[in-house]
Formats: C-alpha cells, sequence, structure tokens
C-alpha cells in the first residue's frame, strides 16, 4: 500500500527534512562487518525498544511538543553546548532555534500496515531535520518515533554531543545534517552526514535502541546524499555527486571499487540490486533513473528526462514521449521490486512536490512503453495533482505537519 496525496504540510516538512524512512522490526541478517564493528552491533534483533534517555510515552497521542524534547538529557546537553541554561528556556524565539516547536503525526492504519500486516505498527518512523535561521545551521537531529508518534530516540548532530556518543572524528561546534539516510537492519540506521552548509561529511550507524554512533570508514567523508552496504563484506556504496559510484572499505574507508556513468549529472540516489551487479542511479539534471551495468559503466535503460528510453503514461492517461520529463529534479528514486519505483519529484523551479509512484510494464528491447500503472501524478501548469494509491512499497505514515 502506499500513502495517499501528502498534505502540503507534509511538503513543507519535507523541504527541510534530510531523510525520511520508515522500519519494520523484524529479523534481518547483519550485513558483514569487521569484527571490530562487528562486536558493537551484535545485540542487532532481540532488543524492546526503549532507550534509557527517552520517556517511551512521551507524546502518545501523536504530537510531540518543545517540553517533549527539552525532557530529554541529550537535548538538554546540546543546549548546554550553545550556551543556553534552563531559565532560557521560557525565551521561546531563542528556544526554537535549537528545538522543534511541535512534531505532529498522524497516520492511516490500513496503509500503514500494508503487506507487512501488524508487525508494521511495531516498527517506527526515522528522519533527519535541521534549522536554518536564514545565515546558518543553528540546530540537526535525527528523531526516531514508533507508529504512534511516540519518541522512542532524539540525536542532536553536534560535533561534541556526537564524539560522546562514540563519533570520534566529529568535530566540536560544528553541526552535522543526516542526509542519507537508510535502514541497516531493524535495529540500526545508516547514515551519510553533511557537515555544516556541505553537501559532504562522515558515515556511520545509528543504535535505535541505545542513541550510540558506530563510526564507519575510519571517520572520513564522501558525499552524503545516498548511502548502501554493499551485497558482500564490510562495504558501502556512494556516489561521488558528479558521475562516479564507488565501493569503500566500511572499516577505514579505502576505495575498493567504482564505476563510472554515462549520460547522467547530479546523481542523488544510488541504489545497487542484483547482487550489486546492477545499480539505479537518480540523475537530477536530467529527470532520469538509469540502470546501469557496475562492470562496465553501461546505460541498460533510462525511464524519464531527457535520456528516457520509454513513453509514460500519467495518471490522467496522458501519454509523455521519449525525452520529455513527467518529474523533474527528482530525488531518492528507489526501486523496491516487481518492476515498481517511487520517488520524491521535486518539480524543480516550482513550489510542488510530490511523492510519486509508477510501475515499468516493458523494459524489452523495444523499449517502447512504460505506464505509470500505480499511478503518477499528473501534471497541471507545473503543479502536482495526485500521488499514487497502490504502491505497497511506499510505506509512510501520511502526514507529519506542524515541525516548526
Amino acid at each position: 500500500m502506499a500513502p495517499s496525496a501528502l498534505p502540503k504540510a507534509v511538503l513543507a516538512v519535507l523541504a527541510t527534512v534530510g531523510a525520511l524512512l520508515v522500519g519494520a522490526r523484524l529479523a534481518h541478517p547483519a550485513a558483514t562487518l569487521p569484527d571490530a564493528l562487528l562486536a558493537a552491533v551484535q545485540r542487532l534483533n532481540d532488543h524492546d525498544m526503549s532507550p534509557s534517555s527517552v520517556d517511551a510515552e512521551a507524546g502518545g497521542n501523536g504530537t510531540v511538543t518543545y517540553d517533549d524534547f527539552l525532557a530529554i538529557e541529550d537535548v538538554r546537553a546540546f543546549l548546554k553546548m550553545k550556551g543556553l541554561s534552563t531559565k532560557d528556556y521560557g525565551d521561546h524565539p531563542t528556544l526554537f532555534k535549537y528545538v522543534p516547536r511541535e512534531v505532529t503525526m498522524s497516520k492511516t492504519e490500513k496503509l500503514m500496515r500494508g503487506e507487512l500486516g501488524e508487525a508494521a505498527s511495531a516498527g517506527y518512523v526515522a528522519y533527519a531535520v535541521a534549522y536554518y535561521d536564514g545565515s546558518e545551521n543553528t540546530a540537526s537531529y535525527l528523531i526516531v518515533q514508533d507508529m504512534e508518534g511516540s519518541l522512542l530516540q532524539v540525536a542532536p548532530l553536534y560535533g561534541e554531543v556526537l564524539r560522546n556518543k562514540g563519533l570520534s572524528h566529529a568535530n566540536e561546534g560544528e553541526i552535522y545534517k543526516g542526509i542519507g539516510l537508510k535502514n541497516y537492519n531493524s535495529t540500526h540506521l545508516l547514515v551519510a552526514f553533511g557537515k555544516e552548509s556541505a553537501l559532504t561529511g562522515p558515515r556511520a550507524l545509528f543504535d535505535v535502541d541505545s542513541g550510540a554512533w558506530i563510526e564507519l570508514c575510519d571517520g572520513e567523508s564522501n558525499d552524503s546524499h545516498d548511502i548502501q552496504m554493499a551485497y558482500k563484506g564490510a562495504a558501502l556504496w556512494q556516489a561521488d555527486g558528479r558521475t562516479v559510484t564507488k565501493k569503500f572499505s566500511a572499516a577505514d574507508g579505502s576505495e575498493l571499487a567504482e564505476f563510472q556513468m554515462t549520460d547522467i549529472a547530479d546523481p542523488n540516489h544510488v541504489q545497487l540490486v542484483e547482487e550489486d551487479k546492477y545499480a539505479f542511479v537518480s540523475s537530477r539534471q536530467t529527470d532520469g533513473i538509469v540502470r546501469v551495468h557496475v562492470a562496465t559503466g553501461d546505460v541498460v535503460y533510462t525511464i524519464g528526462g531527457e535520456y528516457g528510453d520509454f513513453e509514460i503514461f500519467d495518471a490522467a492517461g496522458r501519454k509523455w514521449k521519449k525525452g520529455t520529463s513527467l518529474w523533474v529534479g527528482q530525488h531518492n528514486a528507489e526501486y523496491f521490486g516487481d518492476d515498481e519505483f517511487c520517488l520524491f519529484d521535486n518539480q524543480e523551479a516550482s513550489a510542488s512536490s510530490t511523492l510519486n509512484a509508477f510501475d515499468v510494464a516493458s523494459t524489452d528491447a523495444s523499449r517502447s512503453a512504460m505506464a505509470a500503472t500505480s499511478p503518477a501524478p499528473a501534471l497541471s501548469g507545473g503543479k502536482a495533482a495526485k500521488t499514487s494509491s497502490r504502491s505497497r512499497a511506499c510505506l509512510r505514515p501520511d502526514s507529519l505537519s506542524g515541525l516548526s
């Protein structure tokens, strides 16, 4: 199941959210890591989701306020590092530069459960947010909530706090943004940071239960738009933000492999599939989703945009010819299997943004058709109208609003 159309309030939130995902607490095998890292993630599956630093009942009605955030020790420690004492908490104009005023999350039970069923209720929503006051980023958090909206973890992404929680290479006094965010398994998140205003930074694993960080790649930095663990070995994949995707050692950050990409500009998402034999690359500046053969870098086919190989039919049945753009400047073009994709259509240069889902009807040699059977949104006047109501893969709460 997929969510119905996201309300405008959600889109405003997502404009400030570095990344958002939903995780189900299911038993997944851990990827292979070096012994030193593997020892740190042995407690991967049999936890009770009750981290000591957070009251698991806070904001149980689906809304959490700044008071709930102020009840968290790590948040208070961050505020103290920024020069705020408890007596300053009443100065709301100043406080709200460092702490969200309110977060409201609601859901449609049927959409939330999707094909996972009851197991989805034991999952969580994880997202990263940063506050920009017009001149600088003043605060940044990784937030994890259960499916009722209660806070499970709030991790300030600030140098001193990160160092205290396990990231020894984090720089004191600097704000980090969680830009690339993935489920590593049912209890850990894989995060690619952007440091201050940059879109590059270190990589790490976040323990949803304890709030601790496990540093990857010896603290070295890379483009932070996306991150994915390799199919085998203690390694991960990331694009360089230009034309190359590289495989890095999770232990020391050394480069293990790479593939060069053509007809791709500003790759903001790279997803390795079929045991890392192929990759789906989101080419933002050409509005395309590109399937690439990893060993050779050859383009297998492109969906959408100026190099598109398929005709596309939108939700209204209109045909978009090869080489035209139904979605524009997209992010997070995810392949979910069964020829199904989901992406955020940013409609670059427009104020609108929407979550799309679609199916590829044909990828044969003729490359003659691609039908948006799940339907992708119809567009009119540069604005998005509808999102899909079908895709089982786009598991998202259908409302996340009020983040300030």
